[in-house]
C-alpha cells in the first residue's frame, strides 16, 4: 500500500473517531443538562407542564423572571433586555400574571400578531387549572 493511502486511511478514521467522541460528549452534556431540571419546578402530566402559583412566585426576579399570560406561563428572563419597550415593563410582573399588562401594552393598545409569536418560544406550561390568576 503506498504511503499516500496508508495517510489518508489514517485521516479517515481519526475522523470518524473524533465525530464519534463529539457525538458523545454531546449526547453526555445533553443528559446533564436534563438531570440538573429541578423536578419540583415544573410538574409533567401528560406533556404539558402544569405549574402552581407558588412555583411561579419563585421565579420573581429579573434574573429568574416567568409570567402568566392567558393562563399559561413564560420564562422572560433572556427577553428582558430585547423587550422594545425595555426591562423595566416586565420585571414589576415576574412571578405574577402579566395579562392585562400584556394584553394592553400597559394601556398603550394590543400586541403584535409578532409579539405573541415572540412569546410562544418562551412558553413554560400552562397555569394548573384549579389555580386563579385573581389569587394574586
Amino acid at each position: 500500500m503506498k504511503l499516500e493511502n496508508k495517510i489518508g486511511l489514517l485521516g479517515v478514521l481519526l475522523l470518524i473517531l473524533l465525530i464519534g467522541f463529539y457525538v458523545w460528549e454531546y449526547r453526555r452534556e445533553s443528559q446533564d443538562l436534563e438531570a440538573e431540571l429541578s423536578p419540583e419546578l415544573i410538574q409533567a402530566t401528560d406533556e404539558i407542564n402544569l405549574i402552581d402559583l407558588p412555583t411561579l412566585a419563585k421565579h420573581n426576579q429579573a434574573n429568574d423572571c416567568w409570567v402568566i399570560i392567558e393562563n399559561q406561563v413564560y420564562e422572560v428572563t433572556n427577553y428582558l433586555d430585547q423587550h422594545p419597550g425595555g426591562r423595566d415593563k416586565i420585571i414589576p410582573f415576574c412571578g405574577k400574571d402579566a395579562n392585562e399588562a400584556f394584553n394592553t401594552q400597559g394601556g398603550q393598545g394590543e400586541h403584535s400578531d409578532a409579539a405573541w409569536e415572540q412569546l410562544q418560544n418562551l412558553y413554560v406550561g400552562e397555569l394548573l387549572a384549579d389555580t386563579s390568576a385573581e389569587a394574586f
